[in-house]
């Protein structure tokens, strides 16, 4: 694997249909995080693969420039050795199946509540909140709204 040259590999951390996520240690800098890879070997940064990924990395480094603590933050996508990459933070837990197996299927009403509120701030956050970090006034041809300076039109 290409990034192998950069970081050690500490565990893979899940796979779907087109990626794998790996824990992984960069190797000069010493910091964990998280590394997805698409499966598919991409021959140049104009395959439909790669631009879908970069599309992808384009909202998620909108969402995770908004800093919600909801949502992880991602870092510059890169294409190594015909693998196209994406660094993440690292977070050490469970993901929810886990999570209520462990529990036996069973959690007290007030960490569910919890649990709601958390991710309905997180969905709130990128229906509401995170339009100013995805527009850009020049190119989308935007003016400010004469009755609201604030607002744009």
């Amino acid at each position: 694997m290409a990034f192998l040259g950069e970081y050690t590999k500490l565990g893979e951390l899940g796979k779907g249909g087109f990626a794998k996520v790996y824990k992984v240690r960069h190797n000069l800098l010493g910091y964990i995080r998280a590394i997805r890879i698409l499966k598919e070997t991409i021959t140049d940064e104009n395959s439909p693969d790669y631009q879908k990924f970069i599309r992808e990395c384009k909202v998620l480094l909108r969402l995770g420039n908004g800093n919600h603590r909801n949502i992880v933050h991602i870092y510059q996508p890169r294409l190594l050795d015909n693998q196209a990459l994406v660094e993440m933070d690292y977070i050490d837990g469970k993901d929810i199946s886990q999570y209520l197996k462990d529990n036996n299927n069973y959690l007290p009403i007030d960490e569910v509540l919890n649990m709601i509120v958390e991710i309905s701030d997180a969905l709130a956050y990128c229906h509401e909140d995170i339009y100013k970090f995805c527009i850009d006034p020049d190119v989308d041809n935007l003016q400010n709204d004469p009755v609201d300076g604030s607002k744009w039109l």
